[in-house]
């Protein structure tokens, strides 16, 4: 089997480590930066050294997805509708698909710009991992259990090369739906940095995220959940998972305390920038130009064709949007789709062909 991974971050490295150890897969890596890359990746569990894994070809030439039979599409949502639109001619349609993560409304790009092509988009990323050295080493904590939405072209046969292929439990998602309304960065994140505006704000030095992340966090967190919970209950969605659940948790202490001990988040930085010796919002981090738009604003948009009020998810949108120098809300408490479509590329564009949006 021909795989190509597109992508070169945290989690395209995690992909080509663990699939790059099968004797059995021919790993490609499709990047801008192939002069960097060695073609064998060593992976570390819990920063211990555990296997080395081989890469077939590293190249930035678009002709490597010709023969791939699975493309796995792992990058930022603000830059992929750019990339799908660059490398569809290139792909095969017997090519199966994969994203992870799948916020900001990939599925509906696949649709789209690749109708013919099955898919397979995960809900949260199978691994947690840090890139130790670009191109040839990778921290990695794999999964037990995923939540994936396949495509209705998708046969039990998709579902059992997928779970064979990563050796991972995988839970078919009967809905599309929590792909892009996620209280994973949409809100988590985002809670995280109205904290830090909360703070000590502009700093003096940058922190970890869950350092700073306290109670009062918590609460703003579960504020945002409990609406995205309404909405996904008006949606009929019964796969949606609150954020006490996920965590195994049933209170606001509880929580942050769970986020808190969470070893991999320890490594997870505040979205701050060193700004003439103050640490200031960084409003080209993926936490201003990914998770908001494409996330949380989501959210919004759903909510907003729903007839739902959202003040958390408001709240939290106002303070973070003057970072883009943007009012995705208007004092009238609704989205503002035309400044969103400039962020989005359109994407909710498409989403917009399917729903009728209020207001």
């Amino acid at each position: 089997m021909k795989i190509c991974i597109c992508g070169g971050g945290n989690i395209s490295h995690s992909f080509i480590g663990e699939l790059g150890y099968s004797p059995e897969l021919n790993v490609n890596v499709l990047t801008r930066k192939p002069m960097e890359w060695a073609d064998t990746l060593d992976v570390y569990y819990d920063n211990v050294f555990h296997h080395k894994s081989k890469i077939s070809e590293v190249t930035d030439n678009y002709e490597i997805l010709n023969d791939a039979d699975v493309v796995i599409i792992s990058m930022p949502a603000n830059i992929r509708f750019d990339y799908i639109n660059k490398i569809k001619d290139y792909i095969s349609e017997k090519a199966f698909l994969i994203s992870a993560p799948s916020t900001g409304g990939i599925n509906f790009i696949f649709d789209e710009y690749l109708p013919n092509n099955k898919y397979a988009c995960f809900e949260r990323v199978p691994y947690i991992s840090r890139t130790r050295e670009y191109g040839h080493s990778v921290n990695t904590d794999v999964k037990k259990e995923v939540k994936v939405y396949f495509s209705e072209t998708c046969s039990a046969d998709d579902y059992n090369m997928l779970s064979d292929l990563l050796k991972i439990n995988i839970i078919r998602l009967n809905s599309y739906y929590p792909l892009f309304l996620s209280n994973s960065n949409p809100i988590l994140h985002i809670a995280g940095m109205v904290e830090l505006l909360r703070g000590d704000y502009p700093y003096k030095q940058n922190y970890p995220l869950y350092d700073i992340w306290n109670d009062n966090t918590s609460e703003y967190a579960l504020g945002m959940d409990n609406e995205l919970e309404q909405l996904m209950g008006i949606l009929k969605v019964k796969e949606y998972t609150n954020l006490l659940k996920h965590y195994g948790v049933d209170s606001k202490e509880s929580l942050t305390k769970k986020l808190k001990s969470i070893p991999s988040f320890k490594q997870v930085m505040s979205p701050l920038v060193d700004k003439n010796g103050e640490f200031v919002i960084d409003t080209k981090s993926r936490y201003v130009q990914e998770d908001l738009p494409f996330g949380t604003c989501f959210i919004k948009l759903f909510a907003q064709i729903n007839g739902l009020k959202t003040p958390y998810i408001d709240d939290a949108i106002r303070k973070i949007q003057p970072f883009m120098d943007a009012e995705f809300i208007n004092d009238n408490d609704l989205l503002n789709t035309e400044i969103l479509d400039k962020y989005t590329k359109n994407i909710d564009d498409i989403i917009k062909k399917k729903y009728t949006v209020k207001g």
